[in-house]
């Protein structure tokens, strides 16, 4: 799989019929799971292919498939592990997406890279953790989630601006992140 997306990426033009495109929207989830790992192992290890590879995100991104926009995001969030000023342009449009598939991508997405990239991440999280829709500022909490359970001192800044939040889905999320907190060992001590 790795050797025919070198293939793809290295024609002139990538196509919307390309294996990229037939891959990313596979009902297989290992198959779309492999391309964003190999595109962003690819964008990581491989110079010639970075342009490239954000170039055919941003394609798989305007793409009507929510299975292909899903892939671009999770392929950002890889490699917004290493890079996350590369992405963070893109993660910002994408919370504005319909679509649950994709939104979940990005809430997994900031998960990891919250994980490896903490700092740049969390800044990404503190712009929109007071934005006007609802459902972004649930998947910010969502997002921040990892981090905060073996940080809490990173996350409780954001939270503590949410304590006066009256939607209910957004409630319930701060709820379910304070309960992840204080279950692990010594975290209850840093809360209060």
């Amino acid at each position: 799989m790795e050797s025919e997306l070198k293939s793809e990426l290295k024609k002139d033009k990538i196509l919307e019929n390309s294996k990229i495109f037939k891959y990313a929207s596979d009902d297989d989830s290992h198959i779309r799971k492999n391309i964003y790992l190999i595109l962003s192992r690819l964008y990581l290890n491989d110079f010639d292919f970075q342009e490239k590879i954000i170039f055919t995100t941003k394609l798989l991104y305007q793409s009507p498939d929510e299975k292909q926009r899903q892939n671009a995001v999770f392929t950002w969030g890889e490699i917004g592990k290493f890079e996350f000023d590369t992405v963070a342009p893109f993660l910002d449009m994408a919370l504005n997406d319909n679509i649950h598939k994709v939104k979940s991508a990005i809430m997994a997405s900031l998960k990891k890279m919250g994980e490896k990239n903490p700092q740049p991440t969390l800044s990404f999280a503190k712009k929109f953790i007071n934005h006007p829709d609802p459902e972004v500022k649930r998947l910010i909490v969502h997002g921040i989630d990892l981090r905060g359970r073996t940080h809490p001192e990173e996350i409780l800044p954001l939270l503590y601006k949410l304590q006066n939040e009256v939607t209910p889905r957004v409630r319930n999320m701060i709820i379910h992140l304070i309960g992840q907190l204080v279950i692990k060992k010594d975290v209850w001590k840093k809360l209060f």
